[in-house]
């Protein structure tokens, strides 16, 4: 007895594969060539010959199964499958010739899932068949691995499809289905950027919403999301031999493979409601109508008024927050109304009813736009507790990190910013244009990351307070030798030479009036052993507090008696002098490996690659000194390389030695 409900038409299903044979053939023809064909290549070039080793087979075999190589080409195939199947629906003609067939919805729907499905899946299933079968011909250990990939493919497949379809369901023109597409895999960044734009601007510092809200926004990005988690993950002993490999990102797969099953429903609900008449149709969906309008007029109102207020502000004119209102306002409305022609398909749509309907969406904005500016004033003010922070970093001048409770300088100096912070805004947005950019991030227990950077202004009464604690860090002499020289700085002793740069003034010359000593700017090499005894006479004066203030907050300011002065007025004039040094940094445990890589293990041909790794930690550095750096100055006439001090600073810096 014939079944009352078919989900499958034999005569419809042999009419897609042969009239759309281009998109699974060519798709095909990928598939092939990216799997089973580089799997043939591998096994076939001159080293095969050489002694090929299983090892290296496997990986060679790994590589052609990465799924970051397939996501994207899968999502555009799908869009390519559901743009011909779903072609019909789109055009009145052609709608009512298929709806006049002896078919009902149920069967066209169900062939045109499967049509999708088969010309997505069955070309992942011949191409895991033949690498099984090369895998067989040159003994490729990893069978398994092939067709669990084939799994994950096909899973991929799926939901690729179940996106497409619920997209075609609601538009009737087939150009718009592909925007519909896009739309689905960027709505999460497009909300993430949408929300972003207003906390970054209007809250005081802020620059991120923090890495767990951009992990969050991923996730819900279908592509990145499976092009960021869905890999293989390897699995070493101590001696850097392969002992397992196991698939990550399953937890994501078997959502959206959930939300596949939702979205396939869904559009079968819809397209049992939906009129054939609706064809050209913007959208077709009507409940879906008024939040189409919402959400168009929403993102145009808060980007487009975002976009207005910087102009202002270039151009000096200012933007106060009223004024921002009623550009949100006006923008939205105008968005509003734009979107509502697209869907009707007319100009003609001022009329009561949507007047009366952009009333109530323009209250929706304002609480939209108000809700994020409480949310930016909440980031503003987020200061994290220092139970719960791994490692918090500063920079103005360089770099300092700090971990755990010794982080609470950070803390400090962020809370005393947060307390000048209207004051520090207000300059800004009077056009003061000389300040610094400081940055403040932390890193939390619980994985989450907070940045901030803040612009203070320069040589400020008011901050200098603030300057003070931060400069005070910067001359810190451990946080200044990390800096510099790395963190296992007391245990570095391999150097390579370097070179001494300085204006050697000729002394016949000083004796003239306003002599400027730039013309006779010179270096000198200096040798391995040299370097080593001026790297310690520079450890000496780091330690007597006199070499960072010529190399720290922006070349040469210092802090003394709660004002700042620039150290190069008081100190040396209109000269220089510069030392560079080449170095390797000390090893450490994260330096330390196993002779021979990983991947060299793979290919049989275990190599020492203690040479890499010297030349991973190879390091220059680049320093200023004064003439009150006693040790180095001392150290460079012992050396022979300047007759005195007076050799590369004359006037009152010569006084300073004696």
């Amino acid at each position: 007895m014939k079944s009352k409900i078919s989900f499958f038409n034999k005569t419809i299903f042999k009419k897609n594969v042969t009239l759309y044979w281009p998109i699974w053939g060519i798709y095909s023809l990928i598939v092939v060539i990216m799997q089973p064909g580089l799997v043939w290549l591998f096994n076939n070039m001159d080293y095969f010959s050489n002694g090929y080793a299983d090892e290296m087979k496997f990986r060679d075999l790994m590589d052609t199964l990465r799924f970051e190589n397939y996501v994207v080409l899968i999502a555009f195939a799908a869009l390519l499958a559901g743009m011909a199947l779903y072609s019909y629906m789109y055009n009145n003609k052609s709608a009512n010739m298929i709806h006049s067939l002896p078919v009902d919805r149920t069967q066209l729907y169900g062939t045109t899932i499967i049509s999708g499905l088969a010309f997505l899946i069955v070309p992942l299933f011949g191409a895991a068949l033949l690498s099984t079968l090369l895998c067989l011909i040159y003994t490729i250990p990893g069978i398994g691995y092939v067709w669990l990939w084939f799994f994950v493919m096909a899973a991929l497949a799926i939901i690729a499809f179940s996106i497409v379809s619920i997209c075609a369901l609601f538009t009737g023109h087939i150009v718009v289905l592909p925007m519909y597409v896009v739309a689905v895999n960027l709505l999460s960044w497009i909300v993430y950027y949408l929300i972003s734009v207003v906390i970054t601007t209007f809250g005081f510092g802020v620059t991120t919403l923090g890495s767990n809200a951009e992990d969050l926004a991923g996730v819900f990005c279908p592509i990145q999301c499976f092009n960021d988690n869905l890999s293989w993950a390897y699995h070493y002993s101590d001696t850097g031999e392969l002992v397992d490999i196991s698939l990550t990102g399953v937890e994501f797969l078997l959502l959206y493979l959930v939300l596949a099953v939702v979205f396939y429903a869904a559009a079968y609900v819809i397209y049992r409601k939906r009129k054939i008449e609706q064809a050209g149709d913007f959208l077709t969906v009507n409940w879906v109508k008024p939040i189409f309008r919402g959400v168009v007029g929403i993102f145009g109102a808060i980007f487009g008024a975002m976009l207005v207020r910087e102009v202002l502000l270039d151009t000096r004119i200012g933007c106060g927050m009223p004024l921002f209102v009623c550009m949100l306002l006006i923008i939205g409305a105008i968005c509003y109304f734009a979107a509502d022609m697209f869907i009707k398909k007319s100009f003609h749509v001022f009329k009561k009813k949507n007047w009366l309907g952009c009333g109530v969406f323009s209250v929706v904005v304002l609480v939209a736009f108000f809700g994020m500016y409480a949310l930016a004033n909440k980031y503003e003010n987020e200061v994290p507790k220092l139970a719960d922070i791994e490692q918090a970093e500063i920079q103005l001048g360089y770099e300092i990190t700090l971990y755990g409770e010794a982080a609470a300088p950070i803390l400090e100096i962020q809370k005393d910013i947060l307390a000048q912070a209207d004051y520090i805004e207000s300059r800004v947005s009077d056009g003061d244009r000389y300040y610094n950019m400081v940055r403040i991030s932390y890193q939390l227990k619980d994985g989450d990351t907070i940045t901030r950077r803040y612009a203070l202004s320069q040589e400020d009464e008011k901050l200098n307070a603030i300057y003070k604690k931060i400069v005070l860090l910067e001359q810190d002499e451990e946080n200044y030798l990390v800096n510099t020289f790395g963190k296992n700085y007391a245990n570095i002793t391999t150097f390579y030479g370097g070179s001494l740069e300085a204006y050697f003034i000729n002394p016949e010359d000083r004796e003239k009036e306003d002599y400027y000593p730039d013309k006779n700017y010179d270096s000198k090499n200096i040798d391995a052993v040299q370097a080593k005894e001026i790297y310690e006479a520079i450890l000496a004066d780091i330690k007597a507090g006199t070499l960072m203030k010529y190399n720290i907050y922006g070349g040469k300011y210092i802090y003394e008696e709660d004002v700042y002065t620039r150290g190069a007025d008081k100190y040396y004039g209109s000269t220089e002098v510069h030392i560079m040094l080449d170095y390797l940094l000390s090893e450490d445990a994260s330096d330390k490996k196993t002779n021979g890589s990983t991947s060299d293990k793979y290919y049989g041909d275990v190599v020492e690659d203690q040479e890499y790794v010297d030349y991973q930690r190879q390091r220059s550095v680049y320093l200023t000194i004064g003439p009150d750096c006693e040790h180095v100055i001392n150290k460079l006439v012992e050396l022979e390389l300047v007759e005195s001090v007076g050799h590369i600073w004359w006037g009152d810096a010569e006084e300073l030695l004696k």
